[in-house]
């Protein structure tokens, strides 16, 4: 009987052996890009943070019509190099919003939120997707929500093509 309770609690000091040796290292190691785009994008927000608080003195603001829809712009620009667009139209019932921070004329991030709000409803639909760079190169993205980026078809990297195409709109309303 002693025999058998002591191969009962072998058995049982098993499993915790098992999981400390073999699936603990494994969650640690799947988690180390995880750490680092974490902390990545939470340096990146501080900074973000900082430019959206000290570039708010020299805003405009236009409206435009180039994607056949009224889009309402603010550009913020400070130390020459630094500058914040932000971009807001409504379409189908639905609010966009895209936001771009450059820093020493490069973009470091970018945002795109939707806020779909159907007529005689209080129901809300948000999504929203954060785009961070690193060397001019699509570092990490976080999304939230249901939207585009649950489609099989969506690229990250499509945020860069739009950002270009509004720089262009955006020397266009300047002129």
């Amino acid at each position: 009987m002693v025999v058998l309770k002591n191969n009962l609690l072998t058995n049982k000091m098993k499993l915790p052996i098992y999981l400390i040796l073999y699936i603990f290292p494994l969650i640690t190691f799947c988690q180390v890009d995880y750490n680092d785009e974490e902390t990545f994008r939470d340096k990146m927000d501080v900074t973000i943070e900082e430019l959206l608080s000290t570039c708010t003195g020299n805003q405009r603001v236009g409206i435009s019509s180039f994607n056949k829809i009224q889009e309402f712009w603010e550009f913020s620009s400070c130390y020459k190099t630094n500058k914040i667009i932000s971009i807001m139209y409504y379409s189908n019932q639905t609010k966009f919003e895209e936001l771009y921070v450059i820093q020493n004329d490069k973009l470091i991030y970018a945002k795109e939120s939707e806020i779909g709000i159907p007529i005689n409803s209080f129901d809300v639909i948000t999504w929203n997707c954060q785009y961070y760079f690193n060397n001019e190169k699509l570092y990490t993205h976080i999304s939230l929500g249901h939207g585009k980026t649950e489609s099989e078809n969506w690229n990250p990297e499509s945020i860069i093509d739009t950002f270009q195409n509004r720089l262009i709109e955006l020397e266009k309303i300047k002129k």
